[in-house]
């Protein structure tokens, strides 16, 4: 089996570019192409193919982990349907990213053998076992496909959900939507009607950096959480939650503040009197010292701007 899927690989991607769009068209091919295809490429086709047009390159390289292996299969991978010329390139546009696109006639026909098997299929079938009276007609079919669709649809999708393991789903074609999303988490794919992200420390950071709180964040969460979710008390996870604040509050443990620094000081006992005045009037922010008198020019206290003048009458007083 593997080796007839080589061979199948091999004699396609050997042929001239017309002959591969004559054979591209037909859905038997796709099929069986698509399962000689390894599982990695396998994917990649699916996913340009549900794409229903061209993703940005630097999007589709993103897709491997960050590991030099999975980055060596990519490769491979990308290689393989470019041989195949299942995917090409597509000048840059208006965005300035070059993007990728799966082979036109081929995503039509893939997407029609997965949804509905090969061409004929069904006739042959039927021609062979006669006409079934209970069988469900097409329409039918659609409509309690879409109907089960649907139930399916509000027991996952909202418009938004979020999991304990911080990944985002959001149910949603809007870039407004996505750009939100943006400014808080990380964006693995976008895809027509379907946003994919997670929660990481480093985008809640990126967050508050920008003037985002945590509350915000968890604020807008809620409020654009899926029926269900909504429903319950807590709406989101409390982990996930909790993480966010933990989080935000790793870039509230440093603080700016205008300050005076003094470290001219004659004696260390001196140096001593200074950093006690400075706490008693809740100016002291940092201070250096060194037990030996030697090291007296190393010794450093800096305290509050504000209160620089109250300093300086103190020093000339024990002065």
């Amino acid at each position: 089996m593997a080796v007839a899927a080589d061979a199948l690989v091999q004699y396609l991607s050997s042929l001239p570019p017309v002959n591969l769009d004559r054979l591209y068209a037909d859905s038997w091919v796709c099929h069986a192409l698509l399962r000689a295809l390894p599982p990695l490429a396998r994917l990649y086709v699916v996913r340009l193919a549900a794409a229903h047009g061209s993703l940005p390159k630097a999007l589709v390289d993103s897709w491997p982990a960050r590991v030099r292996e999975a980055a060596k299969r990519h490769e491979e991978s990308m290689q393989q349907l470019h041989l195949l010329r299942l995917v090409h390139r597509v000048p840059a546009a208006g965005s300035g990213q070059e993007q990728l696109r799966l082979h036109e006639a081929f995503g039509a026909a893939m997407l029609d053998s997965l949804g509905q098997g090969p061409p004929g299929l069904a006739d042959d079938a039927s021609a062979r076992h006669g006409k079934d009276k209970n069988m469900v007609g097409a329409d039918e079919l659609e409509r309690m496909g879409a109907a089960k669709w649907e139930r399916l649809m509000s027991r996952v999708w909202k418009v938004l959900l979020a999991y304990t393991n911080f990944r985002l789903y959001a149910h949603s074609s809007s870039e407004l939507r996505a750009r939100v999303l943006r400014s808080f988490a990380l964006l693995s794919y976008q895809l027509p009607g379907l946003i994919v992200g997670s929660l990481t420390r480093t985008s809640i950071q990126h967050a508050v950096d920008s003037g985002v709180d945590a509350a915000a964040i968890v604020a807008y969460l809620e409020r654009n959480a899926h029926p269900l979710m909504a429903a319950q008390t807590p709406v989101l996870p409390e982990t996930v939650v909790n993480q966010i604040h933990l989080w935000a509050k790793e870039r509230s443990r440093m603080a700016a503040d205008r300050c005076k620094l003094y470290d001219a000081f004659d004696s260390l006992r001196r140096f001593d009197e200074a950093c006690t005045y400075a706490r008693e009037i809740g100016a002291h922010l940092w201070s250096r010292r060194f037990p030996e008198e030697r090291n007296l020019h190393k010794c450093s206290l800096a305290v509050r701007a504000e209160a620089h003048g109250s300093m300086k009458s103190f020093l000339r007083a024990a002065a």
